[in-house]
C-alpha cells in the first residue's frame, strides 16, 4: 500500500551505486521490482523443500539473493544474511539431501 516505504533503504546502503538505483529505477518501478523479487523469493522457498538440480538452483538463487543485499547493511538485517548464505552453502556441498523431518529407523534392509 505504500511502496514508496522501500525508498528509504537508499539511506541505509553504504553503497553509492546501490543509492543512486533505488532512487533511480527503482523509485519508478516499485511495485514491478519487489513482485519480481517476491516472486523469486517464493520460488527459492519452494525449491528448498525439493530435492535435486531444482534444490540446488534455488540454494544458488538464495546465495545470490543474499550476497546482493548486503551491501543495505543494517537495512538487510546484517550479518544474519551473511550467515544464511554461508550456511545455504553448506547445506548445497553436503551429499546427503535428505530433508530434516525424514526419518528412517532402519531393520536390516527395510525402512520403518
Amino acid at each position: 500500500q505504500t511502496p514508496q516505504f522501500y525508498l528509504d533503504y537508499a539511506d541505509l546502503t553504504w553503497s553509492s551505486w546501490y543509492r543512486y538505483f533505488i532512487n533511480g529505477w527503482f523509485a519508478e518501478h516499485v511495485q514491478l521490482a519487489v513482485g519480481f523479487i517476491a516472486t523469486c523469493q517464493g520460488l527459492i522457498a519452494i525449491s528448498m523443500l525439493l530435492k535435486g538440480w531444482i534444490y540446488k538452483i534455488g540454494g544458488i538463487g538464495a546465495i545470490l539473493f543474499l550476497v546482493s543485499i548486503l551491501p543495505f547493511g543494517v537495512g538487510s538485517g546484517f550479518p544474519c544474511t551473511a550467515i544464511m548464505a554461508i550456511a545455504i552453502y553448506i547445506l548445497l556441498k553436503k551429499h546427503d539431501h535428505s530433508f530434516i523431518w525424514e526419518t528412517h529407523k532402519r531393520i536390516g534392509h527395510e525402512a520403518i
